[in-house]
């Protein structure tokens, strides 16, 4: 049965170009597959054995004994990667919230100037509207306006991702 596991484990990752690692879980005996390495893995407190594949080839096996400054290098690049690609995400994610909100500001613009086309007068529709300090796309985000942001995700978050509607 482990024969046929790794087998199918080995073929599944040939496709994966990602690093993956995989270990048997010690409670339940099924094998575990995660882009992100676990928390044992080449660290001081023992865990399972760890496999670790790499762009369908295997590059690592906790089995086999390294120096303890080959560990400390395998795991901090193992972390360090993992690391990375959750910035980049956090990143994407308040890219797109710039710009869903400035798409909303535009709209909004829009909305306003029909209606004060609409009475006629020209008249502003809100004087706090003057207050509002949005930024352009050419604007670059400044450390106060990327906490701004952080802060709106982690409400939007603490929401359960529904804006509060």
């Amino acid at each position: 049965m482990l024969v046929v596991v790794g087998l199918i484990s080995i073929l599944a990752t040939q496709s994966v170009q990602a690093r993956m690692y995989q270990w048997r879980n010690p409670l339940t005996g099924t094998m575990q597959v995660s882009g992100k390495p676990p928390a044992w893995y080449r660290g001081e407190a023992d865990g399972p054995r760890v496999w670790v594949y790499d762009g369908g080839f295997l590059v690592d096996d906790t089995a086999i004994s390294v120096t303890d400054e080959q560990a400390e290098k395998l795991r901090g690049a193992a972390f360090e990667e993992h690391e990375a690609r959750q910035r980049a995400e956090r990143l994407n994610r308040l890219e797109r919230l710039a710009r869903r909100q400035e798409l909303r500001r535009r709209a909004d613009e829009r909305r306003a100037s029909a209606d004060r086309t609409e009475t006629g007068g020209g008249t502003r529709q809100g004087a706090d509207s003057d207050k509002l300090v949005t930024p352009s796309a050419d604007t670059p985000l400044d450390d106060s306006m990327v906490g701004r942001l952080k802060d709106l995700i982690r409400d939007f978050d603490r929401q359960g991702g529904s804006g509060g509607r």
